[in-house]
């Protein structure tokens, strides 16, 4: 894709990251190209958790676009029972004159409210344990 210096470091990143399907470049008659990547996290109110980042190309940037459609998948799910899952997808059609951006979340996630500013954020006793439940769809084009 581009011409760079050969680097021992990120030689052997670019090769562990091959395992999850970080292929160097993008192949428009694959269909899709998607990479994966696991993750775990912890977090004082969600606990341990398991997460996934999923990245998939797709479509033919020489009709015009410049560059593919992509899709982004992020599911995750902790130890304290917080689950959930974004979504983010760009689409371009029509040679690119025309797009769609969709972004949706999903989340049913423990939360923590220690009041406004920097000063209630330091007292334990304005700690208030909730559960955040979100659905947000947004598109725009």
């Amino acid at each position: 894709m581009f011409e760079h210096t050969p680097n021992s470091t990120t030689d052997k990143l670019d090769s562990f990251l091959g395992v999850f399907g970080a292929e160097s470049e993008y192949e428009k008659e694959k269909g899709l190209n998607s990479s994966y990547i696991p993750a775990v996290f912890y977090t004082p109110e969600q606990g341990l958790g398991l997460g996934l980042l999923y990245v998939g190309l797709y479509g033919d940037p020489s009709d015009g676009a410049g560059q593919p459609s992509s899709m982004v998948i992020n599911p995750y799910a902790s130890s304290n029972g917080s689950i959930g899952i974004t979504f983010s997808n760009k689409h371009f059609y029509n040679g690119g004159d025309n797009r769609v951006y969709t972004d949706i979340k999903v989340f049913d996630d423990a939360a923590v409210y220690y009041g406004q500013g920097y000063e209630n954020g330091q007292q334990d006793g304005n700690k208030i344990n909730f559960k955040e439940q979100v659905v947000d769809i947004n598109l725009r084009g």
